[in-house]
């Protein structure tokens, strides 16, 4: 890694990354199946899948509600209403669950030194990171800025706003084909994260030495 002992800011990815996805991906799949006996259970799933669907095709909210309700003959906002549920409630007791305690406690003290912490996702996050009781200086979601990754233009958007330059930042994420490729294409220095809890365990020595060098 150039000049990490420059670093000025963490750009931290979300999900993934402050979380285990994995297993908290299997509760809910598990939910979603359990649901399935419940009323418009079985709509509600395909629903919950359709609309992640859209998402990951850039179909703009308006778009994805207006599609789901036609398809699916109910209002939009009873559309958002289970998407709210599914998608940002639900989770949040596993989120909490699954919270990656060693990341998050070496973030606060690298915080704590002085280097501003930015969260970047594609999803909403503010219930997200009040369920892991973790308080960035900032905190971005594509629907804020207009763009998923690894479309660079959100992240430069915000390395402008902070007066930041990218050789200057870190990006810490768990994808390479998002997170990777968006630090990539700005020239700035990353690490990716296993999804697995064992590996990661073993990749945190290349994160301990990061810090290392960033607080010296």
């Amino acid at each position: 890694m150039k000049n990490i002992s420059e670093t000025k800011a963490i750009i931290l990815d979300l999900d993934g990354t402050l979380y285990f996805q994995k297993p908290l991906q299997l509760c809910m799949a598990l939910l979603l199946l359990i649901s399935c006996i419940l009323p418009n259970g079985v709509r509600n799933m395909k629903i919950i899948l359709k609309y992640r669907k859209l998402y990951e095709n850039h179909i703009v909210d308006k778009e994805r509600y207006s599609r789901l309700s036609e398809k699916y003959n109910i209002t939009s906002k009873e559309i958002q209403s289970i998407v709210h549920s599914w998608l940002i409630k639900k989770p949040l007791f596993f989120i909490k669950l699954f919270r990656d305690r060693r990341l998050l406690s070496d973030m606060i003290r690298v915080q704590q030194s002085g280097i501003k912490l930015i969260v970047l996702s594609d999803y909403p996050t503010k219930e997200k990171l009040n369920a892991i009781n973790f308080i960035p200086d900032f905190s971005y979601s594509s629907g804020e800025l207009g763009v998923l990754k690894p479309n660079p233009l959100g992240l430069k958007q915000i390395l402008t706003k902070h007066n930041l330059i990218s050789s200057n930042c870190l990006l810490i994420g768990d994808r390479k084909d998002k997170d990777g490729a968006l630090a990539e294409k700005l020239g700035m220095n990353y690490i990716l994260l296993p999804g697995s809890f064992i590996i990661r365990h073993i990749k945190y020595k290349q994160i301990i030495l990061c810090i290392t060098k960033i607080l010296n």
